[in-house]
């Protein structure tokens, strides 16, 4: 209950009440059902990413670069999972100003995923995006513009022109 309490905070926008949620039922989780339970890692994701949010840029890496090394040990370095926290872990260096390392992450993340879900599935091309944001960021325009014309081009074909992402 308190997870979905903490969702419902998030997806209406009062990151602070979500964050505050996510701190109790992560120490409750670590507690109850240990460090590297799937639902505890779960939580854990949640709470970087609203650590992120919040501004709170080193205690998010911290917790991405745990969620990485942990899920890297558990499931393999490009298991889906594994591949999504590594994701996760690039866009927080992204915004924390880390940008060749966020860079060489996305990179190695679009790999991954191009090679087990294919360079045009939804996680590609939203890799594929995410990498376009960090070049931008590093004023390679031109670098990052390619990317996000290959990101609307692979959408409108996966996801058709109506689709939000698109």
């Amino acid at each position: 209950a308190l997870n979905n309490l903490a969702i419902s905070y998030a997806r209406s926008g009062d990151t602070d009440e979500a964050r505050a949620a996510f701190e109790r039922l992560f120490e409750s989780r670590r507690r109850v059902l240990g460090k590297e339970h799937e639902d505890t890692l779960a939580t854990m994701s949640n709470l970087a990413i609203l650590r992120a949010m919040g501004g709170d840029l080193d205690e998010a890496l911290a917790l991405h670069r745990q969620l990485v090394e942990i899920q890297t040990r558990r499931l393999g370095r490009e298991h889906p999972m594994t591949l999504s926290e590594r994701g996760n872990l690039g866009n927080t260096l992204s915004i924390a100003g880390a940008l060749d390392e966020a860079e060489a992450e996305m990179r190695a993340v679009l790999a991954g995923r191009e090679r087990i879900t294919g360079a045009g599935s939804r996680d590609s091309l939203r890799t594929r995006l995410n990498l376009a944001s960090v070049l931008v960021r590093q004023d390679r325009l031109d670098e990052g513009l390619a990317l996000e014309r290959e990101v609307l081009d692979g959408r409108l074909r996966v996801l058709g022109a109506r689709h939000p992402d698109t």
